[in-house]
């Protein structure tokens, strides 16, 4: 799994999260070095990304990248938004 989150304290709780769950979490601080990652990586069973981060790739510009690279790629997306800041999730 790759962890695209900007925030440390959330990052470390998602991948100790999924580890405890038997998946190997490897983390990105940003989107760039998840897009990075994904390009170049080896097997990986999903991306878990952040819907809000700072800098020209954010969680759903990086998730319609990754999926240009990886059409089956699963995404799951993550936001600490309250709940009247909506961002528009694109459907597969």
């Amino acid at each position: 799994m790759v962890v695209a989150e900007d925030d440390p304290i959330a990052m470390r709780i998602v991948a100790a999260e999924l580890e405890a769950a038997g998946y190997q979490a490897v983390t990105c601080s940003d989107g760039i070095a998840a897009l990075e990652y994904v390009a170049f990586g080896e097997r990986l069973d999903a991306l878990v990304t952040d819907v809000h981060m700072p800098g020209s790739v954010d969680g759903l510009f990086l998730a319609n990248e990754v999926r240009s690279l990886r059409p089956r790629l699963p995404v799951v997306y993550l936001s600490g938004r309250a709940v009247g800041d909506r961002a528009q999730v694109p459907r597969p």
